[in-house]
């Protein structure tokens, strides 16, 4: 495995079900792009913003982060805290807020993107990622 690439992505969900989603769906994809593209990826999963903010590490190159996290904590909060330790690291905030404020105020905070949590979420998830493997991995 010394000779494969690796890319770490991480999920920041709330909802226990909806972590445990994106999680496998996370998972699945990389199955599938790992042989062809020889990448090693490693995939982690937390509840709580404490826990990830404590576990983050700067070889993170991409997090998926829920807008609300708890205790009035929104992703605009820690935003900064993620770009302060890995600055190229691409932030994906995935929530149920679909408006276009929510959106354009986590992109002026530092985010590279908002996917609106939908029918659509988990397959412009895919898309993210892979654009992401196809840019930096080619």
């Amino acid at each position: 495995m010394s000779n494969l690439k690796k890319l770490k992505m991480i999920v920041v969900e709330d909802n226990p079900f909806y972590n445990k989603m994106l999680y496998r769906q996370l998972h699945y994809l990389a199955d599938k792009i790992a042989v062809y593209k020889k990448l090693h990826f490693k995939i982690e999963s937390y509840a709580h913003y404490d826990d990830f903010l404590r576990n983050f590490s700067p070889n993170t190159q991409i997090v998926f982060l829920d807008f609300y996290l708890g205790n009035s904590t929104t992703a605009l909060d820690i935003i900064d805290e993620i770009k302060q330790k890995n600055d190229s690291c691409k932030i994906v905030i995935i929530s149920k807020a679909n408006h276009f404020l929510a959106s354009e105020k986590t992109i002026c905070c530092g985010a590279d993107a908002f996917i609106p949590k939908d029918k659509e979420a988990l397959k412009k998830v895919g898309h993210f990622v892979e654009e992401y493997v196809s840019v930096n991995f080619s």
